[in-house]
């Protein structure tokens, strides 16, 4: 049972391998998934992704403190393609928080938290619920025992028990946990404290100077253990996970991200970006690779690679799973230019770039009538021409991947 769900890792947990029997390292690029039905699909790997991402965001985390086991949907959102919607509740409570996000760019659009009418919802065939409620007990009687963080794969994002846990059925578990602002500030510094225990997390911590961290007692957990989970001071990087027994002072799980050697990371990221150029959808839309821009990033919780290609004027956004044995292509979507780039063309970044260009205003200050040419170089480098009348003034050449001028 998966008790973690922030971070691409639940994206990748959550799924069994697509090709158990690979002998080798194969290559497979995910079909469209046309399933028109509004329940959301628990193995999805595009759904949990989004729900990891935006389970993620700060906005997204300070609601859900104090809100424990809640569900999970994400769907796309009719009003733009490029946005997704995704909802934390609890049939029980009635407790929620849905926001509206684009995944790519983590910009919340429209974001709300507060409590349903439980009770307008609630179904009067009592022995349907009396039905699922056996179904559910029949299955989690036949599911096999596994690691309380989800199952690990070779090489995927290490999940150390430190401690040895009691079939839950055996337990007293958190259930509705109440406590005031005291008593929840008192657990939080024992977890503080606690997580300096294990040496590989302790290490990641050091090198993340004022750290954060967030915590709640999930309600399946055993009473008295509490889920950490730990960002940069910022909170834009997602740095580890832990259970910790806030009662005792033990951590019972760590979950922390895959760390990739310089030679590995650049070794995956050519392979990724590559194998992305080489769709056929791609290279028909973006033309020749020595036009395209690309900006790739990793997330070690789930071996995946989120990666944004675009030209002056078209673009992709994907997201690639990079296993032992296979690399799989979650999803390759058209995406919206400007979301791609803060707003701007490439064009238009280019442009503004060139204007640090320092020895470029003597060149312009006698003449009120120029205007810019922008020529793509490959690799995200343009040159940008001011010209008037057929004639140039200036050529500034600007690599828009680090916003740097490279010469003029």
């Amino acid at each position: 049972m998966a008790i973690f769900t922030t971070g691409c890792a639940k994206a990748v947990a959550a799924l069994e391998p697509i090709v158990a029997d690979v002998a080798s390292a194969q290559i497979s690029v995910l079909a469209d998934d046309t399933d028109d039905s509004d329940e959301a699909d628990d193995n999805d790997p595009r759904e949990q992704a989004i729900i990891a991402i935006a389970r993620g965001l700060p906005e997204v985390s300070e609601r859900l403190v104090g809100r424990t086991n809640l569900d999970s949907e994400a769907w796309p959102s009719e009003e733009d393609a490029a946005l997704w919607e995704v909802a934390f509740f609890s049939d029980d409570t009635g407790e929620y928080v849905w926001l509206m996000f684009n995944p790519d760019t983590k910009e919340i659009i429209e974001i709300e938290a507060g409590v349903e009418d439980v009770a307008a919802f609630e179904s009067d065939d009592d022995d349907v619920e009396d039905e699922e409620s056996d179904a559910d007990a029949e299955a989690i009687e036949a599911e096999p025992a596994g690691n309380m963080m989800g199952n690990s794969m070779d090489g995927g994002n290490s999940m150390q028990p430190s401690m040895s846990m009691t079939a839950m059925d055996d337990v007293e578990t958190n259930g509705d946990y109440e406590f005031d602002d005291d008593d929840y500030e008192a657990k939080m510094q024992i977890g503080r404290e606690v997580a300096q225990q294990d040496d590989q997390l302790r290490a990641i911590l050091d090198q993340n100077p004022n750290w954060q961290v967030e915590g709640w007692p999930e309600t399946d957990l055993p009473q008295g253990v509490w889920a950490f989970y730990f960002h940069s001071e910022n909170w834009e990087t997602h740095l580890a996970n832990a259970l910790i027994d806030v009662e005792n002072r033990q951590i019972v799980e760590t979950e922390l991200p895959r760390q990739l050697s310089e030679a590995e990371y650049a070794q995956q990221k050519s392979t990724v970006e590559q194998l992305l150029l080489a769709d056929p959808e791609v290279e028909a839309t973006l033309g020749a690779a020595s036009n395209v821009t690309i900006e790739s990033t990793y997330d070690g919780f789930g071996n995946l690679w989120l990666v944004n290609l675009y030209t002056a004027d078209l673009g992709y956004t994907a997201g690639v799973y990079y296993g032992p044995e296979e690399i799989e292509v979650y999803w390759l979507e058209p995406a919206d230019i400007e979301e791609l780039t803060d707003g701007m063309s490439p064009r238009e970044k280019a442009v503004e770039i060139a204007w640090n260009d320092e020895t470029l205003w003597p060149k312009l200050e006698d003449t009120d009538n120029w205007t810019t040419l922008v020529s793509p170089q490959g690799n995200g480098i343009y040159a940008v021409e001011f010209v008037t009348d057929n004639k140039s003034l200036a050529v500034v050449l600007v690599d828009i991947n680090v916003e740097v001028v490279m010469g003029g």
